[in-house]
C-alpha cells in the first residue's frame, strides 16, 4: 500500500448520525480518501501496523470473546482470533 491510508468509523449519508450502534461501520481508504470500502459491520476499535499491513478490529463498546485480524487491510478479508471460549470482554 502507500501514504494516504485512512481506517475510521462512520455513516454513509448527507450528515454524520449520531446512533453510534444502528448507523455507524468501519471503512478503509488506500488514496488519502478519495475512495472508501466497508470492511466490517458496526463499529470498531481500530490498531493498525503499516509497516506489514496489519489491521486488528474489536467491537466498539461491547462484551465480546474475539478479535478480528488481516494483514493485507482487509482485501482477502478477516481472521476472527477467538481468545476466550467460555467467557466474554469488554475492549
Amino acid at each position: 500500500m502507500g501514504s494516504g491510508i485512512i481506517v475510521g468509523n462512520g455513516n454513509i449519508g448527507k450528515s454524520l448520525s449520531t446512533d453510534v450502534d444502528r448507523d455507524f461501520n468501519t471503512f478503509l481508504t488506500i488514496d488519502g480518501g478519495l475512495t472508501w470500502k466497508k470492511l466490517r459491520d458496526g463499529p470498531h476499535i481500530i490498531k493498525m501496523v503499516e509497516e506489514i499491513g496489519l489491521l486488528i478490529l474489536a467491537p466498539y463498546n461491547k462484551v465480546t470473546r474475539e478479535i478480528y485480524l488481516t494483514f493485507n487491510y482487509g482485501e482477502t478479508g478477516f481472521h476472527n482470533l477467538i481468545f476466550s471460549e467460555n467467557k466474554s470482554y469488554y475492549i
